[in-house]
């Protein structure tokens, strides 16, 4: 059995493959030093690394010890264009289509939310324009000390 963690990653990962912008151009866990080529853009990067990680509450209280989780999961979402207007037209096109599959995500105890919204752009001249939006996600989810595996 796998950390709930990758199991929301995974989750996330397969319910955005095959949206109409990005098709199977979607990558679980890619480092930064792994830049995307022109014809894997426009793109979803699933980036547990750019996130803050995991808060973990415990309550020693409870018969069963559960511990309060809450992973904080940014998508990195990258568009090249023309113009900063396609570019940005394509990536709010992307969240739209990204947000709705999230809302879709049925995982057995794990709630998500959206934190915040984060627009980025190349601005050093470069053989393509562009820019990019992290949408950062909070996936709140209770286990049993001891056994991350399971979400209750």
């Amino acid at each position: 059995m796998t950390h709930v963690r990758q199991q929301i990653r995974e989750a996330i990962t397969t319910a955005i493959t095959g949206l109409a912008t990005t098709g199977s151009r979607v990558w679980d866990s890619r480092l930064p030093a792994e830049p995307l080529q022109q014809n894997q853009i426009p793109a979803w990067i699933v980036a547990p690394f750019a996130g803050e990680g995991e808060e973990l509450e415990r309550d020693a209280m409870s018969p069963a010890a559960e511990d309060s989780r809450l992973f904080a999961l940014p998508i990195i979402g990258i568009a090249t264009g023309a113009t900063g207007k396609a570019i940005a037209d394509t990536l709010d096109t992307m969240a739209a289509e990204l947000e709705a599959a999230i809302a879709a995500v049925a995982l057995a105890g794990v709630t998500f939310r959206l934190l915040s919204t984060e627009f980025d752009s190349d601005t050093e001249p470069a053989e393509r324009l562009e820019g990019s939006i992290t949408l950062t996600y909070a996936a709140y989810y209770f286990t049993v000390n001891g056994a991350a595996e399971l979400a209750i």
